[in-house]
């Protein structure tokens, strides 16, 4: 079955660059406030690593991690796409050669769009 949003709604979409330890935010109530004003929040500089885990009430994501360099002392880069539970069957992740980015499609027939959307 299918969600068919509303003609006059509008999807609420921010980018934001958490500079680090996207798991400890998770847990900050400003944090967890702002999140929740958006359908998507596109987060970028997770630095988390493979094994990391978090989770925000109310939203299913996508993630990618960068792979710790030999060198490094801490993990860098990593993203995040965030999407509320209600708009998951909407949304599928499509195939990116780059671990640094994040594609997905919003469906046309779920949103009641003319056609798909791709981010």
């Amino acid at each position: 079955s299918y969600f068919l949003m509303p003609l006059d709604a509008a999807l609420r979409l921010t980018s934001w660059n958490v500079q680090g330890s996207l798991s400890k935010k998770c847990v900050e109530v400003d944090f967890l406030d702002s999140v929740s004003k958006f359908d998507l929040v596109c987060i970028q500089e997770t630095w988390l690593k493979h094994n990391d885990k978090f989770h925000i009430d109310g939203y299913s994501y996508f993630r990618s991690d960068r792979k710790l360099r030999k060198r490094a002392k801490r993990n860098s880069g990593g993203v995040v796409l965030l999407f509320r539970q209600s708009l998951a069957k909407g949304i599928s992740k499509l195939h990116s050669n780059n671990s640094d980015i994040i594609w997905c499609k919003l469906d046309k027939n779920f949103f009641g769009f003319d056609r798909d959307v791709i981010l």
